[in-house]
């Protein structure tokens, strides 16, 4: 038997924040090259209109929100390709390698219950045997999972999930896999 939990993503003006001013550096980069380079004119001009564009975006309307999230990670490719136009290799990696990261953190969390493991959305993706939990507990929305190395792990289920997880079948299973271990759960 396996059970998925959606968890809520905790999201907060930080992500915002450091978007905006990713943008606005590479807004400003292109335009300070752009007046300063005799090469590559069209090209840091282009980046400079698509950075200033998307910074623009930033300030959409809230139901248009989601569209920013992959124009801005085409506006960070289009910054990594024109920094590898412009010989700057380090800095085109480092901003391939943010497009990585953001699209790991964009992600829908899922917590997969399994017969064997837990499989627990982090970065990289954490794997708990049975052996290794002591308890494990839903109350008010909020997944606790207990380890036996005292580390205590607790997130928000996601509302709509949380309405539609059937906890008692949820509680039977939990009580199988840990009883099997000699365990309870909390």
């Amino acid at each position: 038997m396996v059970f998925k939990i959606n968890l809520e993503q905790s999201r907060n003006n930080s992500y915002r924040i450091v978007s905006f001013f990713i943008l606005l550096m590479h807004a400003l980069l292109f335009g300070y090259f752009y007046l300063k380079s005799i090469e590559y004119k069209l090209l840091l001009l282009l980046g400079c209109i698509i950075n200033i564009l998307t910074l623009a975006s930033l300030f959409l309307p809230k139901h248009l929100k989601e569209k920013t999230k992959t124009i801005f990670f085409i506006t960070l490719i289009i910054n990594a390709c024109v920094w590898f136009v412009l010989g700057n290799i380090l800095m085109g990696l480092l901003l391939i390698v943010l497009v990585i990261m953001n699209f790991y953190t964009e992600k829908k969390p899922v917590v997969i219950f399994s017969d064997d493991y837990i499989l627990y959305p982090s970065f990289p993706l954490r794997k708990f045997y049975w052996k290794d939990v002591q308890g494990i507990i839903i109350k008010d929305d909020i997944l606790t999972i207990d380890l036996k190395n005292n580390s205590l792990i607790q997130q928000k289920i996601e509302s709509h999930h949380a309405a539609a997880l059937n906890i008692m079948a949820f509680n039977a299973f939990i009580e199988t896999k840990l009883g099997a271990m000699g365990l309870h759960s909390l």
